[in-house]
């Protein structure tokens, strides 16, 4: 699993294609996300939550721009 814009990633098609049920692979994505180092979705989509996030004023290219 990476973004687009991710250089490593983690292999969640090794648990899919051997048959790892739902709920484990749901908790193996949990401690993924929960084990980042980086706050940025999080605080990004408190913003958009809130209405104070604008893509244009950001220098790189943002997911929610493209529709990601």
């Amino acid at each position: 699993m990476t973004c687009l814009f991710a250089e490593s990633g983690f292999d969640l098609k090794k648990l899919l294609r051997d048959g790892t049920p739902d709920d484990e692979i749901a908790l193996h994505i949990e401690r993924i996300w929960g084990a980042r180092a980086d706050q940025f979705s999080d605080i990004r989509w408190q913003q958009v939550r809130s209405g104070g996030y604008r893509p244009a004023e950001h220098k790189k290219i943002e997911m929610i721009t493209l529709g990601g």
